[in-house]
């Protein structure tokens, strides 16, 4: 309810191709929304984790409900590149980013370009080569990047998209302002 009046659907996107892995029946397409029933069993749980971020970032504040965000005033552009269990492919995520960017893709481009593109995913390795080609496009837009650290307790050199040039990389800390156990850190 929180993010109901913020969230900009028609902006939004839905950039998993495989209908299995989406959960939504269909590829590609402007309806950034999935259905988790028919996707996610009694086996297995939908984390909904890009709506969790979204509301850390941009849940309304003095309503009675949910939490504050941190930037409530803003709005959400949805735009989904991971799909069943997390699973997402470099490609998709890459084509997010342009998204976000205001840039094209599939001969699709949205309205309006995001001021912050805000990723919240990652895994280990070299940052490749679509990312890095995704994120300074964004930037010439002029859309920033915001990436996750990653919670491995492990160098953020060695964590992708953290490690990537152009992107703003985000560790968590505790209370009192120091690096949490969990967070991943580094020099980037």
């Amino acid at each position: 309810p929180d993010l109901e009046a913020i969230v900009r659907r028609d902006l939004g996107a839905d950039l998993i191709p495989d209908p299995t892995q989406s959960c939504d029946g269909d590829g590609r397409d402007f309806n950034a929304d999935d259905d988790e029933y028919r996707c996610f069993g009694l086996r297995e749980s939908a984390s909904f984790h890009g709506t969790h971020v979204a509301g850390t970032i941009a849940a309304r504040s003095n309503n009675g409900a949910g939490v504050a965000g941190v930037a409530w005033q803003t709005q959400i552009m949805p735009v989904r590149v991971l799909g069943r269990g997390g699973g997402g492919d470099t490609l998709d995520i890459a084509d997010g980013i342009r998204w976000a960017a205001g840039l094209g893709v599939g001969g699709a481009q949205p309205s309006r370009r995001a001021d912050i593109a805000n990723l919240s995913l990652g895994g280990g390795g070299p940052c490749p080569t679509p990312f890095i080609e995704a994120i300074a496009s964004a930037r010439q837009q002029g859309t920033l990047v915001v990436v996750a650290a990653g919670n491995d307790n492990i160098r953020t050199e060695l964590f992708r998209p953290a490690n990537c040039v152009g992107a703003i990389t985000v560790s968590a800390v505790d209370r009192i302002g120091f690096p949490s156990s969990y967070s991943n850190g580094g020099s980037n």
